[in-house]
């Protein structure tokens, strides 16, 4: 970083930088420096304590002056010199110290939790010593378009994760004064076509005939139980073998965070039976055979792993399943405040799960026209 003599002289004559930002370190004061953008600047407090670099944001040109800003840049330093800095964070927290804070006060489960961590540290790492006051709608609207050329979906998750974290901030660090979330300004630009490629599958027969061409017959029952149950992908790849009982499935991590049971079918047994003695533990092993199936996608199967949920709902409210007991086999969260003190035994919801899965199999088996029947792909389900 260049150095400077930052004086109200100095700082007039800097002309703003072509693009992105510029950073100079004073010559008198270590640890203290200015930002410059194309319309701001912006003074900083810095020092490493051990090993740990602290960034405090001390205020913007020219609502606070240069000496103001040297004033406050030496009483920072000399606090942090005294072992404020973990006070000093919560003045002015970066990405990191609020990630680090949302996954150690986040009930959600921990797939959840580690999707929200590798999106901040692999994703966004450039943003991650960064002040979160620091981090701008502009500088939001270039990463989801630079993001978005490697995939709309990563784009959108990857900022939504983001979007999580600063809200967190946002309760969390009361004396931060933050503002406003800067995914605010993707209002309107999200990426919707991710969206519909996550759109309930219609042509259940082809879909069939391209998982029956899979290679990967592990990843064929996979897709196949999660089109059956409405399973999540990771819901189902973690699927555990004393987790399937001889009437149910315990489903012991999911996004819900709760305990869930969900009626086992004949259908489903032929499933997962057809992996019966790959693996002492793991229903779906992985091609190494040490533990699960992380990701079974394949671009050549219409939908995405998500579809399969999106389906079976559809399929559901097609066939006159009321939302609710379709949101009770999905293991939604209610919005309903009485929905906490019903408990619904997994008998209930074996009827309804039945007739699903019933016109899950007839859109299976469906031949169009245009198909001939000695074509379709067999898969292993029972008659």
């Amino acid at each position: 970083m260049p150095a400077l003599n930052i004086t109200e002289e100095s700082l007039r004559r800097l002309a703003p930088p072509a693009s992105g930002r510029a950073v100079f370190t004073d010559t008198k004061l270590k640890g203290f420096s200015v930002v410059v953008g194309k319309q701001s600047r912006s003074f900083y407090a810095q020092r490493d304590v051990r090993g740990k670099t602290h960034k405090v944001f001390l205020g913007r040109h020219p609502d606070i002056n240069v000496p103001e800003a040297r004033k406050a840049a030496e009483d920072v330093i000399h606090g942090m010199r005294r072992g404020e800095a973990r006070y000093l964070e919560r003045e002015n927290p970066t990405l990191r110290h609020a990630l680090d804070g949302y996954i150690a006060a986040s009930s959600a489960c921990e797939q959840h939790k580690t999707y929200v961590k590798r999106a901040c540290e692999v994703r966004l790492k450039d943003w991650l010593e960064q002040p979160l006051r620091d981090l701008t709608r502009g500088m939001v609207r270039t990463k989801h378009s630079t993001l978005g050329k490697e995939g709309k979906t990563m784009a959108n998750d990857t900022l939504r994760a983001f979007r999580t974290v600063y809200n967190y901030a946002l309760a969390e660090y009361e004396k931060a004064v933050l503002p406003v979330c800067p995914t605010i300004a993707l209002r309107g630009r999200w990426y919707t076509e991710a969206n519909e490629r996550n759109g309930a599958i219609r042509d259940l027969a082809e879909w069939k005939k391209a998982v029956g061409a899979l290679e990967n017959p592990t990843h064929r029952q996979i897709y196949l139980l999660c089109l059956l149950t409405g399973l999540r992908k990771t819901e189902a790849c973690r699927l555990e073998w004393d987790r399937v009982l001889p009437d149910r499935i315990f489903i012991r991590e999911n996004k819900a965070n709760r305990p869930f049971y969900l009626p086992l079918l004949d259908e489903h047994r032929a499933v997962i039976k057809a992996m019966k003695g790959m693996h002492k533990q793991w229903v779906f092993p992985d091609r190494s055979n040490s533990g699960p199936t992380v990701d079974p996608r394949h671009e050549e199967v219409p939908g995405t792993m998500h579809s399969l949920r999106h389906t079976f709902a559809s399929v559901g409210a097609e066939i006159g399943i009321p939302d609710d007991i379709i949101g009770r086999l999905l293991n939604h969260s209610s919005s309903k405040i009485t929905s906490r003190y019903i408990a619904v035994d997994v008998e209930a919801l074996r009827e309804p799960m039945q007739k699903i899965v019933d016109e899950l199999m007839k859109r299976l088996n469906a031949v169009t026209e245009a198909s001939d029947e000695e074509e379709q792909q067999e898969l292993p389900l029972a008659a």
